[in-house]
């Protein structure tokens, strides 16, 4: 009797410990990727009619719904979420549903003006209007298209863009915005804006200042520095230029007054200059500036680069003049002080160069070894502190660099000879190479014994098993109504388990009275040759 009890109490436990593992199911739905600040409306999976509905972190702006249909209840995500992530909720209904989503950045909506025109300097605004619906934040960069890619404009990140309009032409602007929302991002480009600045109708030219030079000599080329002309456009705007315009003639040629035509769009205007002939005017001159270079070495050419002179004329004034010098004597050949004459118009001046011999080599040898002189085979050559003398006719020098030596590696045990080289002279030392000593080698390890066969692997072993991990399929969202009806069948079952067990007892119990009546089964328990009553019995 006893084991009959045991062993239905152990199918009880059983049945019971399958309804809770299929009361503890859970279903994994990724519902997909969305848009914040758009409407969601998503089916999330069929739960019984009678369950109770309980959602834990449902992301903000969204909900949880229930329709009934069938003697079933599906369940849906509803709302408008504001905030962009990757977002996890559950829903407890009698089974677990583990729902994944991700939400992205509202991809903003822009619009820029329509292509402008305008006249140089004018002020042009560009303004991109720009909007998303979600919570995120918008920023702005423009950029030109003057080529087939897009340039950044550095600093042009406000939703205003005042471009450049100082020169005629047309370039195209366009700008990104992008929205930022709770760590991730999304942007886009605008259309294209034109910005044409319009070449003006000139209407007038005039002389604004003279250049500081109208004085020249003839022959001279016109000198236009501090030149200005004054621009009149059609629309009143008027501009100062320095270049950009033609001068005729170039070369002053004509002796007198000569007037130089300034040119600009079709329109001309003009100044006079004063043209001289230098031999008549000329009474004298003089070095203004020296040449750059004023140290030479016997043999070298005279350089005039930055030679000036100033001559004096007739009628009390000056003229500075750099080009179309005569200076003799070109070739500077002698050692010491030599004296250089320019000429001009007809008239002298001199300056003074120095001329140095030039230093020549004779010979070379080692006036300081180097520091390291005992090396092994197979080293390389260290020359600090090597220094040789050098000997020219200016007299002897140091010299620590600039030099060539071989052999650079040491190969040869012994005096080994070390050739030093400058120039085409050569000098010799000696270092001692020492053979480099034989290494022992060290005794290899002796292999363990090869395993015999049919002996059995090391217990403590473990085998190499590489296992490649497979993605796990989310299975697609169905009604589970076949779920329901089998929890509502186990729990039948086991009411009727534990209802049959009751009744096995109560049955149980009746029969052991009878069969302690009968004798059948037990003998009977007596105090003294009586037989117990019931009451003892228990």
């Amino acid at each position: 009797m006893k084991k009959k009890l045991f062993f239905t109490i152990l199918l009880v436990l059983a049945l019971l410990t399958l309804t809770a593992g299929a009361a503890s199911a859970e279903s994994y739905v990724t519902l997909g990727s969305f848009t914040a600040g758009e409407e969601l409306d998503v089916d999330i999976g069929w739960v019984d009619i009678a369950a109770q509905i309980i959602a834990e972190d449902v992301p903000p702006g969204l909900r949880v719904e229930r329709e009934e249909s069938d003697g079933d209840c599906l369940l849906s995500l509803k709302g408008t979420p504001m905030y962009a992530g990757d977002e996890r909720f559950t829903i407890d209904a009698g089974e677990l549903f583990v729902c994944t989503l991700q939400i992205t950045p509202a991809v903003p909506r822009v619009s820029v003006p329509q292509d402008q025109v305008c006249s140089p300097g004018d002020t042009v605004e560009l303004k991109a209007t720009a909007s998303a619906d979600d919570a995120g934040t918008l920023r702005y960069q423009w950029y030109s298209a003057a080529g087939p890619i897009n340039d950044e404009i550095p600093g042009a990140t406000g939703n205003i863009l005042r471009p450049d309009t100082s020169e005629p032409g047309t370039v195209w602007y366009c700008c990104e915005v992008t929205n930022s929302n709770n760590g991730f991002e999304t942007s886009v480009m605008s259309d294209y804006v034109g910005v044409q600045v319009r070449q003006l109708e000139v209407r007038a030219v005039s002389i604004e200042s003279l250049p500081r030079k109208t004085d020249y000599l003839l022959g001279e080329a016109l000198d236009t520095t501090g030149l200005r002309i004054l621009i009149k456009y059609e629309n009143g705007y008027n501009e100062i230029r320095d270049e950009g315009f033609e001068l005729t003639p170039a070369v002053l040629d004509t002796p007198g007054t000569q007037n130089v035509t300034v040119s600009f769009a079709g329109y001309n205007c003009g100044f006079d200059v004063t043209v001289r002939a230098p031999e008549e005017s000329v009474t004298g001159i003089g070095v203004l500036t020296l040449p750059y270079k004023t140290e030479y070495v016997v043999g070298d050419l005279l350089e005039t680069d930055g030679l000036s002179i100033r001559a004096r004329t007739v009628d009390g004034t000056s003229f500075d003049m750099s080009e179309e010098l005569d200076c003799s004597p070109v070739l500077l050949d002698r050692e010491g002080q030599q004296t250089v004459t320019v000429r001009y118009a007809g008239k002298t001046c001199t300056f003074t160069v120095t001329v140095k011999q030039d230093k020549v080599v004779t010979g070379i040898s080692v006036l300081t070894l180097p520091t390291t002189l005992t090396y092994t085979v197979g080293d390389r050559l260290d020359t600090t502190g090597l220094a040789l003398k050098v000997n020219t006719n200016k007299g002897a020098e140091p010299l620590t660099d600039g030099y060539t030596y071989t052999p650079k590696v040491l190969t040869t045990p012994g005096t080994q000879e070390i050739t030093v080289i400058y120039g085409q002279y050569q000098t010799k030392f000696n270092v001692t190479v020492k053979a480099r000593e034989a290494v022992t080698p060290t005794p290899k390890p002796t292999a363990p014994p090869a395993e015999e066969p049919g002996t059995s692997p090391d217990p403590g072993a473990s085998p190499d098993v590489s296992v490649t991990p497979h993605p796990v399929e989310t299975p697609p969202m169905r009604k589970n109504t076949g779920v329901n009806t089998a929890v509502k069948i186990i729990f039948a079952i086991a009411v009727l388990a534990l209802a049959g067990l009751a009744g096995y007892v109560w049955y149980l119990r009746k029969q052991g009275y009878d069969e302690e009546e009968s004798g059948d089964d037990e003998p009977t328990e007596t105090v003294s040759g009586e037989p117990m009553d019931d009451d003892r019995k228990e």
